[in-house]
């Protein structure tokens, strides 16, 4: 499964509407049951995100009901996106837990071992 698949889900009927189309109390609920559909925590910050969120839906209703929030948000969600999963950003994080991995990376033979072994069982 895609890892965007649950948010996708969830805010596919709003892409390409203008802010006056779209309801963030009805997306927010719609987070909410996909979180809890695929098992997933909602961290507490989600409530300030809801207070924020409903504060921008109606000051933007107000100034500008025809803005496409997507389409405003692409190229700075491209850039984080860039920034955060880029080959370079992964590397960093690996190096940065290297201890952590180098004593998974050994424990890997042994785990294909043994999870090769179980299936040769069944």
């Amino acid at each position: 499964m895609n890892l965007n698949q649950p948010f996708a889900l969830c805010a596919n009927p709003f892409f390409e509407k203008p802010l006056s189309e779209i309801s963030f109390g009805n997306l927010l609920l719609k987070l909410f049951q996909t979180a809890e559909r695929f098992d997933m925590t909602v961290q507490p910050q989600l409530i300030l995100l809801q207070k924020t969120l409903f504060y921008i839906e109606s000051l933007g209703r107000k100034l500008y009901p025809n803005l496409d929030l997507w389409e405003t948000a692409k190229p700075f969600m491209t850039k984080w996106m860039r920034k955060q999963r880029s080959p370079r950003a992964l590397l960093k994080l690996f190096l940065k837990d290297f201890h952590k991995n180098a004593e998974k990376f050994a424990e890997l033979p042994i785990l294909l071992h043994a999870f090769l072994s179980e299936n040769r069982r069944k």
